[in-house]
């Protein structure tokens, strides 16, 4: 990468100028997010009630990962993803004493502007150039776009564990000569791991750095480590949190349909929103093999690592775009800003340079088109106001996970905090019985059993309350949630109740119809 001096046409000047309204641009633009969502009731996605509620479980002294059930029978909140980023919150909001969904939107913002942070210094360390520097800091709060851009979701300190490695092996590659640094990555790996389970992939090309490197023993003592880091992590888990690792193993069982037309679909929709970065790499791949300048570097090796595994993660139909965001999108990033900047340098003319610094700054912005959460209208928000005062009086309401963060904000049990719908759905029939069949199952993980009678014996309770009248109001929307599969439930739900009216709700970028029974 050609880290030559390159002053702007426009000087440096203009570019402090650039960089601080760019800074103020994203500032905004996630302030704005977190205002949006500061009201407590209205989640962002089905499943973030789930996040508060353990986040809040964690600060309440409960480990859901210990009981199976709370103090009063009741199932214990069921969270499918990894729990480092929720302690992190628990222990914040024990401290300061703030709401547990505030606390998790500051975390995210915090993992974002650092991750954006890390990508711009990147830049600026393989450029030299203070605009692209800017550019690539804009362009980074994608990464942790998921239906909106600041979430309470563990996602963004996956990827910032990931970005700090990149960082570690771009910038400070030629000081990561010590056994001490390379155990050092080995230990934000297995991070990388308990922060999202799929951001482990990040071993793929730090190891492989390491070989083309020709640092053998370093890529030994790196796999070692992280081999080790990882067995001494599970044991911990295992006899502190024995749930953890049993629910992960029902998540796997639980994963959404899996087909490489999804993958190949998120790739064509990618390339859509960032067709410029994505040309710009191109043509500097093409340059750099015809000049003879191509320099296989850490980044690079991220780029093609990532998207080949993307080819298999992103097969799950569950997760739209934020695999490709969080994982690819850093290096993506850094290669085309570093393309940009290769061809400043080779063009003659300024108005070559201008055009290039305009076509840069407009990829970036053209995607921020597309990845955004449109705020709530009038309309909408009445609407929410409507179904919080039919929740405010009631006193003994069954709701799916739309209502979630309602009921962690007021101190409600609520059965399906919006991952409990992969209990029991069809596709996890298979999974119950291997579970029932495997010895090795049963010896490893001797709760899972016990895990699925809880529920079994909870959804029976429910179908009980629900034939006495004991809830005086459904709040459903339709095969979402613990009602997906659930035969029982929707035949008895019709014989004893009654539907009074449909509201249209909003949960960031999507739509419910959520329905009202008495």
């Amino acid at each position: 990468m050609n880290r030559g001096n390159d002053e702007s046409v426009f000087g440096r000047k203009f570019q402090w100028i650039f960089i601080i309204s760019v800074v103020v641009a994203v500032l905004f633009l996630w302030g704005r997010d977190i205002i949006r969502m500061t009201d407590w009731n209205i989640p962002n996605e089905i499943r973030e009630g789930a996040n508060v509620a353990i986040t809040q479980a964690f600060a309440d002294g409960n480990n859901p990962y210990r009981s199976i059930t709370l103090a009063d029978g009741h199932p214990n909140v069921y969270y499918m993803y990894p729990f480092i980023n929720n302690l992190i919150g628990a222990v914040i909001a024990k401290i300061t004493g703030l709401d547990s969904k505030i606390t998790l939107l500051i975390l995210n913002f915090c993992w974002t502007f650092f991750t954006g942070l890390l990508i711009a210094q990147t830049v600026k360390y393989c450029t030299n150039h203070m605009y692209l520097a800017g550019i690539a800091f804009l362009m980074s709060h994608y990464c942790g776009w998921r239906y909106t851009n600041v979430s309470a979701f563990p996602d963004m300190l996956g990827v910032f564990l990931m970005t700090l490695i990149l960082y570690f092996c771009t910038c400070r590659a030629e000081k990561m000569e010590s056994s001490k640094s390379i155990m050092l990555l080995a230990f934000i790996t297995v991070l990388c791991f308990y922060s999202k389970q799929y951001t482990v992939i990040v071993a793929m090309p730090v190891a492989f750095f390491l070989l083309l490197k020709g640092k053998k023993k370093h890529c030994m003592l790196y796999v070692f480590s992280l081999v080790a880091g990882m067995g001494v992590s599970v044991l911990v888990i295992y006899f502190t949190m024995p749930l953890y690792f049993a629910e992960t193993l029902l998540m796997v069982g639980g994963s959404a349909d899996n087909e490489l037309r999804w993958a190949i679909t998120q790739f064509i929709k990618i390339g859509k929103l960032f067709f410029w970065e994505l040309l710009l790499i191109i043509l500097y791949f093409i340059h750099g093999i015809r000049e003879r300048k191509f320099e296989l570097n850490y980044v690079w090796i991220s780029f093609g690592t990532m998207a080949v595994a993307l080819l298999y993660f992103g097969q799950n139909n569950g997760a739209h775009l934020s695999y490709y965001l969080q994982l690819w999108m850093p290096s993506v990033i850094i290669v085309s800003m570093c393309a940009a900047h290769e061809f400043m340098c080779i063009a003659k003319r300024d108005w070559q340079k201008y055009l290039l610094y305009t076509a840069v700054l407009f990829g970036a912005v053209y995607p921020g088109f597309f990845l955004h959460t449109p705020l709530l209208t009038e309309e909408q928000k009445e609407n929410w106001d409507r179904v919080i005062e039919i929740a405010d009086n009631s006193k003994h309401m069954l709701a799916t996970s739309q209502m979630a963060d309602y009921a962690v904000c007021n101190g409600l049990y609520i059965y399906d905090y919006g991952q409990n719908q992969y209990i029991f759905r069809k596709e996890m029939e298979n999974f119950w019985e291997k579970t029932e069949d495997s010895k090795w199952i049963k010896i490893l993980f001797p709760e899972i059993q016990e895990f699925k009678e809880t529920h079994e014996e909870y959804r029976q309770e429910i179908l009980r309350m629900l034939d006495d009248k004991e809830y005086d109001v459904l709040m459903l929307v339709p095969e979402v949630g613990f009602t997906r599969d659930f035969a029982e439930f929707e035949q008895i739900k019709k014989e004893r109740y009654e539907l009074m009216e449909t509201i249209e709700i909003n949960t960031g970028v999507w739509k419910w119809d959520l329905e009202v029974w008495r």
